[in-house]
């Protein structure tokens, strides 16, 4: 078998372009119907892993489940690192006051998982504000099981003194935060 005739079977191969693996786990790497407004999955693992994937390229065209999900999971920690190094640029050039970065539900998740479903210790963000005032935050856990999915954070507003009773529990829902739960109550799938 020649070289040219090994290249042209493997678009005939069912098994993982990532890992080789063979199954029923597969699907296609391009998405038959483009949708707008999505990053399409050829485009997250060009950025992800630096290998470029055509339909055209006479290469496997499937993936497994957990190439996928890996795949996805570091495309958004990917952003999370870019909108992180966006913010200090900003603040270099323009002295943009930097801020914590919202990590995506995915990837909490996930480290919710790996630390057996228990949050890591969150340490202070401490901001000072013009005049001495300072802004101390600090994540926690949710106790309830409507709030699981969404950032909750103790607030301490203060002049800059470690004593004093005036802080407050805020529950951070970003706008994609409500469009699930109306998806989810409408009886829609989730992401």
């Amino acid at each position: 078998m020649t070289t040219d005739t090994r290249r042209d079977s493997l678009s005939s191969y069912k098994i993982c372009r990532f890992c080789l693996a063979q199954g029923d786990s597969l699907t296609s790497i391009y998405q038959k119907r483009a949708t707008k407004n999505i990053i399409h999955l050829p485009l997250k693992i060009l950025s992800c892993v630096s290998i470029e994937v055509f339909p055209s390229d006479k290469m496997p065209t499937y993936i497994c489940s957990r190439c996928k999900f890996f795949m996805e999971l570091c495309y958004d920690f990917k952003h999370v690192c870019r909108q992180a190094d966006e913010q200090i640029l900003q603040y270099v050039q323009n002295a943009t006051p930097l801020s914590a970065i919202s990590w995506p539900q995915s990837l909490v998740k996930i480290f919710r998982l790996a630390n057996n479903n228990k949050i890591a210790e969150v340490p202070l963000m401490k901001t000072v504000i013009d005049g001495g005032t300072t802004v101390q935050v600090t994540a926690q856990e949710s106790d309830s099981d409507e709030e699981d999915d969404e950032n909750v954070y103790n607030v301490k507003i203060g002049d800059g003194t470690e004593d004093g009773p005036n802080s407050a529990r805020v529950k951070v829902v970003t706008s994609a935060d409500k469009q699930e739960k109306a998806k989810q109550k409408r009886g829609g799938k989730g992401k």
